[in-house]
């Protein structure tokens, strides 16, 4: 019923195991890792260098023209929003762009702001408005 202490030979035995274990453990772990801060500089510099190979995928998105749809510019450079804004068939405040009337366009992603002016340009009282503007600005 009671236990024997161990000897201390037997203490001395499993410790020097014990550290044997360990060591072995730390060789193992240091073969599974890779070593790469002893490495030379030149295989670093490849490591870092892009190859001549161009990308499969364009670097950048080009930008979509939220007024015509276009991808060759921005709403800001579009050339049918300044003629527009010239007659005096859309204002734009912002963000948002507005009919000769007052009424404010309602924002699309599917459909080009463009449309919305060229159909609301067919009613003679947008069109008068329109002149109207485009003779105030002028």
């Amino acid at each position: 019923m009671i236990q024997e202490l161990p000897t201390a030979k037997a203490v001395d035995k499993q410790v020097a195991d014990m550290a044997q274990e360990l060591a072995s453990l730390k060789q193992q772990l240091r073969s599974l890792l890779p070593n790469r801060y002893n490495q030379t500089t030149s295989s670093n510099q490849q490591e870092y260098t892009r190859s001549n190979d161009r990308p499969s995928t364009p670097l950048y998105e080009s930008a979509i023209c939220y007024y015509c749809l276009r991808e060759s510019h921005t709403t800001y450079r579009c050339p049918e929003l300044a003629k527009d804004e010239s007659q005096g068939l859309v204002t734009r405040r912002g963000r948002d762009y507005f009919l000769p009337n007052g009424n404010q366009i309602p924002w699309n992603p599917t459909r080009p702001i463009r449309s919305v002016v060229a159909a609301a340009s067919a009613d003679p009282k947008i069109l008068e408005a329109a002149n109207k503007i485009a003779a105030a600005r002028k």
